[in-house]
Formats: C-alpha cells, sequence, structure tokens
C-alpha cells in the first residue's frame, strides 16, 4: 500500500502543475457522452480530495479545476445534442426513436431541470440528461442555472468524500490508534468497489450481444467454411459450440476458457511462492509490516470481519439461500449458489494439502490446518458474493437495492482479505489465489446452472432474499468469530536463532543492504549496535532526532515519506530521522535474529537526502552518494555513546542500484554494554582509509 501511494506522489511531484492539467482532462473526458463510461474518473476525484487533505493539493484551486472541467463537459454534451441530436432519432430506429424523445421533452416541460441534480450522481445517466436536453432545445439559460447548481453538488460530493475521510481516519488514528490503516483499506475497498459495480452496471445488457457478435464472426469467417469443408464431424461438434441460442453453446464455450484461464493463473501463483524469491520476499515482508501496524482497538473488528469468511458459515448461508431459490423455482440460481461455495472451498483445502505451504509465524488467531495456500476464507467469499450478487441481478427488481447489494458484496471480499494478513493467517499470495480459485468456481458453477436449468425459472424478486442472506451472513459472523492463539507473538521479542562467540564469526552473517517490499537492494547497512537501542535512542532525541511512528504514513506525513525498508524481511524496529529546510537524515534500526554472547545485536541504515524536487508541500527527497559522511555525521551527533569504525564490512567501491553510493567499506560500531570479542576496529578518531 505505501508502495502504491509512493508512486502516485511521486508521480504527481513529477508533472507538477501539469498534475492539475492532468485531473482537468479526466474530468472533461469522463464527463462527456462516449468517453466517459471508460474512465474511472469518480474514483479519481474522490483519491484527489484525500491528497487536498495532506495538502499535496490546493482544495480551493482543486475544487475551481474540477468544477470548471465538469461544467465544461456538460455543456459539450449539451451543444452536441442540441447541434447534432435531434438528427439520431427516427421512428423507424430500433432505439432511438422519435417518440422517446418528445416522451423525454414532455418530461422536461413538465418538472423543469430539476432532473439535472439527481442525474448527476446515476453514472450512465449523467450525460445522457444534458445530451437529451440539448436534442430537445431545452432553452440554454435554464439548463445553465441547473447545470451550475447540479456540478457544484457533484463536485462537493466527490471531492469532500475524500477530504472528509481523510480527516475521519485522522482523527481515528489519534484517538484510537491504528484504525487508519482499517479505514484506508475500506475507502480504497469502497472506490474500487464503486468503480466496478457502476461499470458492471453499465454494461450488464451487453454480454449477450458481443457473444453474438463473436458468434457471427467466427460463422462468417473463411476458415469455417473450409472447416466444414475438410471435416464436417469436427464442423458438427464447433457450430454446435459456437451456437448461441442453444445449450453447451457460446456462453458454455466462454465459461469454460475463462476457468481455464483462472486456473491457469492460480497454478503460475503456486509455482511462484516455491520458486520466486521476490514473491516470497514481497510475501513475508507484508506480514512484518502489518505485524508491526497491528494495534489492539482494531483487533475485535478484525476478528469479526475475518469471521464473516469463515467456510461453515458461509456454505450454510449459501444452502439456505439455495433452499430458498429452489422453493421459489429458480432453480439455476439454487445451483449457482449451493454449487459455487461448495465448488471453492472443496478445492480450496484439496490444493492446500497438494501445495502444502506452512502459514507465516505467529498467526494470531487458532487455525484448523497448518497450511494457508490458497486462502479459503477469500476464495468461499469470493464464489458466494458473485453467486449471490449474480442471483439478485437476474430477476427483476430493485435497481437501487441492486446495486447495494453488489456494492456491500464486492466491498466485503478484500476487507476479509486484509484481515487474514493482518491477523498474520496468510500471506498476500494466498489471498491471490484465493480470489482465482473463487472466481473460477463461480465461473464453472455458473457455466453448468445456464445449461442445466434455465428453462424452469421463474422471474420472481430475488433481491430481498440476498439482502436477507448478507443479514444472516452478519449475525452468523457474531458467533464464529475466530479466537485468539493462546500465546499472541510479540513482535520486538523475538528469540535469537543462532549465538556467535566472536564478532569476526558474526560479521559474515549480517546483511549489506536493506531492501524494498518486493526485495530490490535499496540502501546500506552501515551501522552495527551490540546491546541494547536505548540509550542511543535517548542519545539522539537530545541532538534533535524524533522517532517516526510506523503508521506514520497514513497522516500528513505522507507529504514527506519515510518508506518502509526491510532487513530480514522485517521493516525497520525504530526510525528516525532529523530535518532541515533543504535535507534530513533518516536512521533505521533493525533487530536481528543474532546474538554475540550475551548482547543483542542490531543492524542499522543511516543516510543523508537532501530535497530534489518540491510540489506544493510534497517533497521529494534523493539519496546523498556519499555514504561514510553521511555515517560520519552520524556518529559525530552521538554524545554518550562512542562510535568505532570497523574496516572491511564490504569492498571499497561505487555501488549502482536505486540509490548509487561510494563508500571505502567502514561500518560504524556501536557497543552499548558490550564487550569487544575478537576483532580489531578503529575508532572515528583515527578515520577511514
Amino acid at each position: 500500500m505505501e508502495q502504491f501511494l509512493e508512486s502516485v506522489l511521486a508521480h504527481l511531484a513529477s508533472l507538477g502543475a501539469w498534475a492539475y492539467f492532468f485531473l482537468f482532462l479526466l474530468t472533461y473526458l469522463e464527463t462527456l457522452l462516449v468517453i466517459g463510461h471508460f474512465l474511472p474518473g469518480s474514483l479519481v476525484l474522490a483519491f484527489a480530495g484525500f491528497l487536498c487533505y495532506l495538502q499535496v493539493f490546493d482544495f480551493v484551486e482543486m475544487f475551481a479545476l474540477v468544477f470548471t472541467a465538469h461544467f465544461l463537459g456538460e455543456y459539450t454534451n449539451y451543444l452536441i445534442g442540441r447541434h447534432k441530436g435531434r438528427g439520431l432519432f427516427s421512428e423507424d430506429a430500433r432505439i432511438l426513436k422519435k417518440s422517446f424523445l418528445e416522451k423525454v421533452e414532455r418530461q422536461f416541460a413538465r418538472r423543469g431541470g430539476i432532473f439535472f441534480v439527481p442525474a448527476q450522481f446515476s453514472g450512465v445517466l449523467r450525460p445522457i440528461a444534458s445530451f437529451l436536453a440539448g436534442a430537445t432545445h431545452y432553452p440554454v439559460g435554464r439548463f445553465l442555472g441547473w447545470m451550475v447548481f447540479a456540478c457544484l453538488l457533484w463536485t462537493i460530493v466527490h471531492l469532500g468524500a475524500g477530504f472528509l475521510l481523510g480527516a475521519s481516519w485522522q482523527e481515528a488514528a489519534n484517538y484510537l490508534g491504528g484504525f487508519s490503516l482499517l479505514v484506508f483499506t475500506g475507502f480504497v475497498s469502497a472506490l474500487l468497489t464503486g468503480w466496478l459495480v457502476q461499470t458492471l452496471w453499465r454494461f450488464r445488457g451487453t454480454f449477450a450481444s458481443w457473444l453474438a457478435r463473436v458468434g457471427t464472426r467466427i460463422v462468417e469467417s473463411p476458415s469455417y467454411a473450409r472447416l466444414a469443408q475438410r471435416h464436417p464431424g469436427l464442423f458438427r461438434y464447433v457450430e454446435k459450440r459456437m451456437c448461441l441460442s442453444g445449450k453447451w453453446g457460446l456462453q458454455a464455450t466462454v465459461g469454460w476458457a475463462l476457468s481455464i484461464a483462472l486456473l491457469a493463473g492460480f497454478a503460475l501463483l503456486a509455482h511462484a511462492i516455491h520458486h520466486s524469491s521476490s514473491l516470497r520476499h514481497f510475501d513475508q515482508a507484508s506480514v512484518a509490516l502489518l505485524e508491526q501496524l497491528r494495534r489492539p482497538a482494531t483487533l475485535q473488528l478484525n476478528l469479526f470481519i475475518t469471521g464473516l469468511g469463515s467456510g461453515r458459515l458461509l456454505l450454510l448461508v449459501a444452502l439456505l439461500g439455495a433452499i430458498g431459490a429452489w422453493l421459489r423455482r429458480q432453480r439455476s440460481s439454487a445451483f449457482l449458489l449451493a454449487a459455487s461455495v461448495t465448488f471453492a472451498l472443496g478445492t480450496s483445502e484439496f490444493f492446500k494439502i497438494l501445495v502444502a505451504r506452512f502459514r507465516p509465524e505467529g498467526t494470531l488467531i487458532e487455525v484448523g490446518t497448518a497450511f494457508s495456500f490458497p486462502s479459503s476464507h477469500v476464495a468461499g467469499a469470493t464464489a458466494f458474493f458473485c453467486a449471490a450478487t449474480t442471483w439478485a441481478w437476474r430477476y427483476r427488481g430493485s435497481p437501487l437495492l441492486k446495486l447495494v447489494l453488489a456494492f456491500v458484496g464486492f466491498g466485503t471480499i478484500p476487507l476479509i482479505a486484509f484481515t487474514r494478513v493482518y491477523l498474520a493467517v496468510h500471506y498476500p499470495s494466498d489471498l491471490l489465489a484465493g480470489a482465482c480459485l473463487g472466481l473460477g468456481a463461480f465461473v464453472v458453477a455458473w457455466t453448468l446452472s445456464q445449461n442445466l436449468f434455465t428453462p424452469e425459472d421463474t422471474d420472481r424478486r430475488a433481491d430481498w432474499l440476498v439482502a436477507g442472506l448478507y443479514g444472516l451472513l452478519v449475525v452468523g459472523g457474531m458467533y464464529t468469530t475466530p479466537s485468539l492463539a493462546k500465546v499472541p507473538p510479540d513482535t520486538f521479542d523475538r528469540k535469537p536463532k543462532q549465538e556467535f562467540l566472536t564478532l569476526e564469526s558474526l560479521l559474515p552473517h549480517l546483511p549489506r543492504e536493506a531492501r524494498r517490499i518486493t526485495g530490490e537492494p535499496s540502501i546500506p547497512i552501515n551501522i552495527l549496535l551490540l546491546g541494547s537501542p536505548t540509550e542511543i535512542l535517548d542519545d539522539l532525541q537530545d541532538s534533535g532526532w524524533r522517532e517516526v511512528a510506523p503508521n506514520a504514513f497514513f497522516t500528513r506525513e505522507a507529504t514527506r515519506p519515510i518508506l518502509p525498508c526491510f532487513v530480514f524481511m522485517r521493516p525497520a524496529d525504530h526510525t528516525l530521522s532529523r530535518e532541515t529546510t533543504s535535507s534530513r537524515e533518516v536512521l533505521r534500526l533493525w533487530k536481528s535474529d543474532f546474538r554475540l554472547g550475551e548482547c543483542a545485536v542490531w543492524v542499522g541504515a543511516v543516510i543523508h537526502e537532501t530535497v530534489r524536487k518540491q510540489v506544493l508541500v510534497l517533497r521529494i527527497y534523493r539519496v546523498s552518494p556519499d555514504l561514510d559522511l553521511a555515517t560520519e555525521t552520524w556518529c559525530s551527533s552521538l554524545r554518550r555513546v562512542r562510535c568505532e569504525s570497523l574496516p572491511g564490512f564490504r569492498p571499497r567501491a561505487l555501488y549502482h542500484g536505486s540509490h548509487p553510493y561510494f563508500t571505502h567499506g567502514s561500518i560504524a560500531l556501536i557497543r552499548a554494554g558490550c564487550p569487544p570479542s575478537g576483532i580489531r576496529y578503529r575508532t572515528n578518531s583515527e578515520g577511514h582509509k
């Protein structure tokens, strides 16, 4: 998550003033009649409101820009409709009939421009309303007056949502300590889910027409005719598979192909977790990072959310829903609901035994099996909510209720997935594999249901039944909340895995560089601490250094972020910084799994960064390449602790990478109550070679 925000902030900073132009252009295009359906403009604008809260953008300037772009887009739709719109309607047209245009004109005359206000928040109707106003020659003055009010309201809602939600999770972080991460996850999940549901709603009726066009192209191709002449038996088989109206036709072919593609993606993930070091590093680093960000205030809420994905609960609710659908003679939906969850849970348990990947160390809750790949919770939740949403959308009912059900269902899946990593039960790759498996199980069940039970279906409302299933799931989740493990792990009290008697024997086992979350080398290790860091931390704070909280990136400090780096696949246990107007020093300390005699072993990285660029309040830093100077400057800030230079830690060279640096190869050695052992070293007063 931090890497994603870092990328966004860095790109916006590199754009400078062009970032405003980009958002202006995106808002304008998103408002247009045809182009806007393919752009996630609402999601981007809500995120822009969040960036305004972080003071990356000025809220007043952004508000004026978004309002202007949206207003111009609506006026463009009006002009297109006024000059070209009426000619598109005719009595012989299949969809754009003149009678429809006359009905719209009567509605405008009857209700006036009040129709433009709700249309702004109805997705596909927003650009169409302005186009129809132009096509019906609605008075320009009245249109502009109503549109100013509607665009103001639309801009306030979209920018204000991101801005106010940012303020709410800032307040939660200050008073509850740790809710910011969960709120941020819910915020991102809500944005992505809203965009997904809106996109599915727009194109819900185009799948059949798309299949018809695909089938027509295949039938009209020369290869299809040659196949009929040369291989009549194979031709009859292909013809049945390409038939759109018959059973086991083109819809089934597409369903099987999609199932195979999802299974192939699952197989690639299963192969990668054993053969990709980058993926293994990302998985373990993600779990360790969330372990550090974990707070007691959110633990019970995370336990409740993860309980919603319990396999037994999902299967029970799915079977109850299937019984209800069967009694209403909606047998295809009954089969879809029961088969999707059963397939997902059954195959996930089978693949857990087959892949045999052990869970992360320090799992917070009691689990039934020691294997984690794939996540049964995510697989079952994906299959259940996809099947339930399809059941609600397949039959008549309230469009608003259907949208709400889809939003709640698809939004719950990523929340369940997040809690599985937060509670150290699964790795991120387990969740992705579970989603692939659950979606594949749903596609298989949907393909079977479409070809086995369709003639027996009755068109009776199912949306309220699905809402009842969701309520039953919530009630059941209160009674299936998992219990905590008997001995919760302590992040900062790890037992050493290996002990050494001499410093000379310890040095070859120490890491030389800290890494990013994806495993690439990031910054060099240039500090070795023997003993406890308490005295050093107090000494540094007296010298103007301040400790950065692990969750500081989710507050206003995102304008000058200190992103996590990983050693031993864990984020730093302590991060400190000292800033000036044009530069800063950053210190990271990691507790290792080693011990030298009776002394704990810590490694650290101190770097000096200068401001490369500043856009508004966002600072982009460049790491100074002189590593030895950064080390000496940091050592000079220590007053009560002696800093010593240990040569030969790495070869003297210029090192290339994401942050190039030059060093003579020394490392700073600090003994905090630990006697010298096994190797000679020189104090910093002797200088470097």
